[in-house]
């Protein structure tokens, strides 16, 4: 993390003009739990995105197994990831992940 953080300080007039959003993929998958964090401008498009993409094995779709496992919920964004420099500095973040279990999401956000 020290290193993300040194890099968008370095980087910030250039990320404040360009950047649309940061895409943190740190944890990308462990297991078949797909869960996603996200800052509350972004949560809309995630899920619309996971609407296209097919789940592996299955007829249905990213959005259909998340939906199933959370009820619908975009967790909120904690700390102690790349992303943290990047929202400190107002630009929108989403992390998305495919976790062991429900319960190990809590650790991950």
């Amino acid at each position: 993390m020290v290193g993300s953080t040194e890099w968008v300080e370095e980087y910030i007039p250039w990320l404040t003009d360009t950047a649309v959003s940061y895409l943190n993929i740190d944890i990308a998958a462990s297991g078949p739990h797909p869960m996603i964090a996200a800052t509350p401008e972004l949560h809309t498009i995630a899920t619309d995105i996971m609407k296209k993409i097919s789940w592996p094995m299955t007829n249905r779709t990213m959005y259909e197994v998340w939906y199933e496992d959370t009820n619908g919920t975009v967790e909120v964004l904690g700390s102690g990831s790349d992303y943290t420099a990047f929202v400190h500095r107002g630009i929108g973040s989403v992390s998305g992940m495919v976790v062991k279990s429900m319960a190990s999401r809590l650790t991950l956000a």
